[in-house]
C-alpha cells in the first residue's frame, strides 16, 4: 500500500512541474503583454498631449477630441492598474516555481503567497470605487454608498480577490492535512 501510495505522489509531483511549467511560461506572455500595454497606453498618452497642444487654436474635431480624452486617465488609472496586475503575475510566477520545486501546492509559503496575490487583486479591485468615491466628496461634498459598493461588487476584479482568498483558506487546510498526514507516517 505504501508503494501504491508512493507512486501515485510521484506521478501527482511530476503533472504538477509539468503544468507549473506551461503556467510559468504563460505568465511570462501575460507579463510581456502587459509591459506592451503600458509602453502602449505611455506613447498614446505622450501623444495625445502634444496634438491637444496642437489643436488648441484650431476647431477640435469629435472623433479627436474622444481620443485624446482616452488617454488623460493614463496616470491615475492605467498605470497603477498596470502595475499591480504585474505584480500579481509576479507573485504567480514564485508560486508557480515554489510549488513545481515542491512537488505540492500544500505548504506555508504558498499560502503567504496567495495571500500576496489576493491583497494585490483586492488593491486593484479597490483603486477606482475608492478615487470616485473620494472625487465625490470633494467635489460634491458628498458620498454615495450604493455607488461605492454597486461599482466594487460589480468589478470582476472583487471576486477575483475573493477567490484567491477562498483558494488561500483551501490551501491552507490543505496545508494543515499534509502536515498532519506526514507526521502520521
Amino acid at each position: 500500500m505504501e508503494k501504491n501510495h508512493d507512486a501515485k505522489k510521484a506521478a501527482l509531483a511530476k503533472r504538477i512541474s509539468q503544468f507549473g511549467l506551461w503556467a510559468i511560461r504563460l505568465t511570462w506572455a501575460a507579463i510581456g503583454v502587459e509591459i506592451l500595454r503600458i509602453i502602449y497606453q505611455i506613447i498614446m498618452y505622450r501623444y495625445s498631449q502634444s496634438v491637444q497642444l496642437e489643436l488648441e487654436s484650431d476647431f477640435l474635431n469629435y472623433l479627436e477630441v474622444s481620443e485624446i480624452t482616452k488617454y488623460q486617465d493614463f496616470w491615475k488609472y492605467w498605470l497603477p492598474n498596470g502595475l499591480l496586475l504585474i505584480g500579481v503575475l509576479a507573485v504567480s510566477i514564485i508560486l508557480y516555481r515554489h510549488i513545481r520545486k515542491e512537488g505540492t501546492p500544500f505548504t506555508a509559503k504558498s499560502v503567504k503567497l496567495l495571500r500576496i496575490a489576493a491583497v494585490l487583486t483586492g488593491l486593484r479591485a479597490l483603486f477606482n470605487p475608492v478615487e470616485n468615491a473620494v472625487i465625490s466628496i470633494l467635489q460634491a461634498f458628498s458620498f454615495n454608498s450604493s455607488s461605492f459598493l454597486r461599482q466594487l461588487f460589480l468589478n470582476i476584479t472583487t471576486w477575483v480577490c475573493m477567490l484567491l482568498f477562498f483558494c488561500c483558506e483551501v490551501v491552507r487546510f490543505g496545508a494543515d492535512l499534509q502536515r498532519k498526514s506526514d507526521e502520521t507516517l
